[in-house]
């Protein structure tokens, strides 16, 4: 991990977690329409891609119960993004599910990246103050932060 890392705080965060993440970069809007976008339509407006650590966080006290309209509301439970630099342009052809390979915490692995009904879902390690967190992807690289806040 590059030792410049971000830092993040994770002072008041009730989740403790960091998620690894895709960014895309979009080259034109998707307009509204009365039928739903799937992926191989919206696939085609990106232009580039980043990778990405997500510590989220939620203003709920019982995640389950707010169901799903209000986390959308509250904005996915976003709280911050640590967005790397643009790692490849030609993302509508990849398969992004087979490119992450592993998440790590505390110099371990916390977790392998799994391909699951389309997306990729890592089961999240808490993060403690002073945790520097990397996401590897193989061949598109690896983005890193160092955890901040009170314990």
């Amino acid at each position: 991990m590059d030792r410049a890392a971000p830092t993040v705080s994770i002072a008041g965060n009730r989740t403790r977690v960091c998620v690894p993440d895709f960014a895309f970069c979009f080259g034109a809007d998707l307009p509204p329409r009365a039928e739903s976008y799937f992926a191989g339509g919206v696939m085609t407006a990106v232009t580039g891609l980043h990778l990405g650590l997500e510590p989220p966080d939620f203003r709920f006290a019982d995640l389950a119960a707010a169901g799903g309209p209000a986390l959308i509301a509250d904005n996915a439970c976003a709280r911050d993004l640590v967005v790397g630099p643009a790692v490849a342009a030609d993302c509508p052809a990849m398969d992004l599910a087979m490119d992450l390979a592993a998440y790590r915490a505390r110099g371990r692995v916390a977790g392998r990246f799994e391909h699951k009904g389309g997306g990729v879902n890592v089961p999240p390690l808490e993060n403690v103050p002073g945790d520097r967190v990397q996401a590897n992807s193989g061949r598109l690289g690896r983005i890193g932060v160092t955890i901040a806040g009170a314990s």
